[in-house]
């Protein structure tokens, strides 16, 4: 081998670490876009992201009509986990103490906790609910977050 074919294949091994270590790969369970969803009566198409944060720690328990926010989070501990990760910037220890915190004080009731087949039916179902999954479906509304 030449000086030029090692510097490339050192610069491919290095660029191919960069883009496994920075999560460009992802295992087939996690190749769905990690979605925010609403009830299709829910008014609102988008929400701020630190809407969403507020949301789901119970800091915003009204939608901009006046009803009621109804949460649902997810018992698959990776979506859980991603979601926390990026909106709420906890972990999933942080965020149940959080909530056990705010049910023991009387100042908060803890989300429920569905799968995803049962996320999307209840958010279709239930008025202002909101929840996040990895892929939605026509019963519920995907919100856009800026």
């Amino acid at each position: 081998m030449n000086r030029k074919s090692i510097l490339l294949f050192l610069a491919s091994f290095l660029v191919l670490i960069l883009a496994f270590h920075a999560g460009v790969w992802q295992s087939a369970a996690d190749t769905g876009e990690l979605i925010i969803i609403a009830n299709p009566n829910v008014k609102v198409k988008s929400l701020e992201f630190k809407e969403v944060k507020n949301i789901f720690l119970g800091k915003k328990a009204k939608w901009e009509d006046g009803s009621p926010i109804t949460l649902v989070i997810l018992n698959d501990s990776n979506t859980h986990k991603d979601f926390l990760k990026k909106y709420v910037k906890f972990t999933p220890s942080q965020f149940d103490r959080y909530w056990k915190v705010l049910l023991y004080s009387g100042r908060g009731k803890y989300p429920k906790t569905l799968t995803a087949a049962e996320t999307l039916q209840f958010v279709a179902e239930t008025e202002g609910a909101i929840g996040y999954v990895k892929s939605g479906n026509e019963n519920v509304k995907t919100l856009t977050i800026k």
